[in-house]
């Protein structure tokens, strides 16, 4: 366990991630801290962010297996502040996200791309992308309402449970069956 509210990220470290908008959410927040775990491009300047916003943030470098489970199962909180880039690109649905979500985490996420087309408003904590104003609101009710997390991540477990291989392997092989 962490020793004050965490809030997880977990994948690449790239722009359209919108983890320069989680910092400045959580910068100068004492109660509030952000731990990132993977790498990339954008790890640098991330950093100098962090040490600008005065924001508490662990960069804890790629995690997988259990490593990223037990990340997931010591967080209180996992965010996903997704932008669209100038070109037009969203994400999809990160996959770090239905993780996060099976593992019994509330998601504060921007509604955007596959979080918007799966997620809702009884699910998960959606602010619009790049609205730092909201995603901070979002992660203080967040942390603040112990009620409103159990009964959104119960909710985004559900959605998540959908897109397990358990769900999925048999729903492919009907397909692959019936194409023939």
């Amino acid at each position: 366990r962490f020793d004050r509210f965490t809030i997880a990220s977990v994948g690449r470290l790239v722009p359209n991630k919108g983890l320069d908008h989680a910092i400045d959410a959580v910068g100068g927040d004492g109660g509030l801290e952000l731990v990132l775990a993977g790498d990339g491009p954008a790890r640098e300047a991330l950093a100098r962010r962090a040490a600008r916003r005065r924001a508490r943030i662990r960069f804890l470098g790629v995690r997988v297996g259990v490593d990223k489970a037990d990340l997931l199962a010591a967080a209180d909180a996992f965010i996903a502040p997704s932008v669209e880039l100038s070109s037009g690109r969203t994400e999809g649905t990160p996959t770090a996200a239905l993780e996060a979500a099976l593992a019994g985490l509330p998601l504060v996420a921007s509604a955007t791309g596959g979080l918007a087309e799966l997620f809702d408003a009884e699910s998960a904590w959606l602010v619009p992308p790049g609205d730092v104003g909201a995603l901070r609101r979002a992660l203080r009710e967040c942390a603040l309402d112990p009620a409103a997390r159990a009964e959104k991540a119960a909710a985004a477990r559900e959605i998540a449970e959908a897109f397990t291989w358990d769900v999925l392997a048999p729903r492919i092989e009907d397909l692959l069956e019936r194409n023939r």
